[in-house]
């Protein structure tokens, strides 16, 4: 799959050669800088360590209850 943004306010251009599915996201520009993990987004470095260590702590039950 082949995707050809535009500048702002233009058309998003997509084209596959198969099967495809894609998901699209859009959102304003936040008024506040952002600390970027590899599953979410937070508002500060502390608040990404708390959320990936409760990602992982969820990880290890699901794999102790063997669901994962």
């Amino acid at each position: 799959m082949k995707a050809r943004p535009a500048g702002p306010g233009g058309a998003i251009e997509l084209e596959a050669d198969g099967d495809t599915s894609f998901v699209l996201g859009s959102a304003l520009k936040h008024q506040h800088p952002l600390v970027l993990g590899y599953y979410s987004v937070h508002t500060s470095a502390a608040a990404l360590a708390q959320g990936e260590a409760q990602i992982n702590r969820i990880g290890q039950r699901l794999r102790a209850a063997g669901r994962l």
